[in-house]
């Protein structure tokens, strides 16, 4: 963002949970741009669960807490609102989408947003059981409802492959004249697909997830790497492995090094830790609030961030708590105006 800091920040648009609306939607998306951050970036549900988009005692509870805007129609409807602003979607799920019509979605939204799309893509959460983060975060509740969208979708075959094939696919789509592709799971000749992108050679592509298939998936098909729920430490020993199997294949990490990530910031640090407890907490272990998301003051919260920075990141998507429309137009001020200037000096 401005005042000169390397660092970039994009902030989740409130496009889910009781919160979401078209006019909530604008409105942080005006003031994103109006801020000079980086970017605003959407999630991808497509089959709503009460237990995963539940708001808590904290949170806005004006709607419904089952709503989940789709991810490309939300951007493109912020796009007409907006003008600097990058447009990430972070991540959409691959394997329960056919790529080719993926690709002519990405490429006119990226026509229509004057080239600032950003297509983060991943496999979707895993699909079963009691699922803990480097025992730090509970997604069970992830599982659930990722076994319900491979199920609803009938997602059948290696999932990691498809997505393997998804990105080939979206590639020769945007790049070749006529798209010709002979894989596993897509077979075709000759496809002419227009609009192609505005961005050259194609939009910018970062890989959601943790895994190490996922670094491997950024550092031969991507231009950025975004994980979810990630320590600073474990960002830091991932990247190290994502260096040396990058130099034996000849290549490079990838350029864009992000990370998603629940943050809250308030004038105390009781507040914050307060806030981001009664909205997500129970997610975590009380190890995991401490290491897997950004939470104090505006000088704590900058020196949590710059321990991700010291680890690689330089690009932070952060999901703010409490979901209510005042509480993030207020957060975004204070990390404009007192974090981003801290990290630059």
């Amino acid at each position: 963002m401005s005042n000169g800091s390397p660092i970039r920040y994009m902030i989740r648009l409130p496009q889910t949970y009781c919160t979401a609306s078209p006019a909530a939607m604008a409105r942080v998306a005006e003031k994103a741009d109006e801020l000079g951050f980086y970017g605003v970036s959407v999630q991808d549900h497509l089959i709503a669960a009460g237990a995963l988009s539940s708001c808590g005692e904290i949170h806005d509870h004006s709607g419904d807490d089952r709503d989940v805007y789709e991810p490309m129609q939300t951007l493109a409807y912020v796009a007409a609102r907006t003008e600097r602003v990058k447009l990430l979607t972070g991540v959409l799920v691959l394997p329960f989408r056919n790529a080719i019509h993926v690709a002519k979605e990405a490429a006119s939204l990226d026509v229509f947003s004057n080239g600032r799309l950003i297509v983060g893509v991943g496999v979707g959460a895993p699909r079963r059981g009691k699922i803990e983060s480097g025992g730090k975060q509970d997604i069970t509740v992830h599982a659930k409802v990722s076994d319900l969208e491979f199920n609803a979708f009938k997602v059948k075959g290696h999932r990691g492959r498809i997505t393997d094939e998804g990105l080939e696919v979206m590639d020769t789509i945007w790049k070749d004249d006529v798209a010709n592709y002979h894989g596993e799971y897509y077979d075709f000749a000759d496809l002419e697909v227009y609009p192609k992108p505005i961005q050259k050679p194609r939009p910018p592509v970062w890989i959601g997830g943790r895994s190490q298939s996922a670094q491997r998936r950024a550092v031969l098909r991507a231009d950025g790497w975004c994980p979810s729920q990630i320590s600073a430490d474990m960002y830091r020993e991932a990247l190290s492995w994502m260096r040396d199997f990058a130099a034996a294949h000849n290549t490079s990490v990838p350029r864009d090094l992000g990370t998603n990530i629940f943050a809250a910031i308030a004038d105390t640090e009781e507040e914050a830790r307060d806030m981001m407890v009664k909205g997500f907490g129970d997610r975590f272990t009380p190890e995991g609030r401490e290491t897997l998301i950004l939470y104090g003051t505006p000088e704590t919260f900058a020196a949590k961030v710059q321990r991700f920075v010291d680890a690689g990141v330089n690009t932070f998507d952060l999901k703010l708590v409490p979901i209510t429309l005042d509480a993030t137009l207020k957060q975004m001020e204070l990390l404009a105006k007192e974090v981003a200037p801290a990290i630059a000096a």
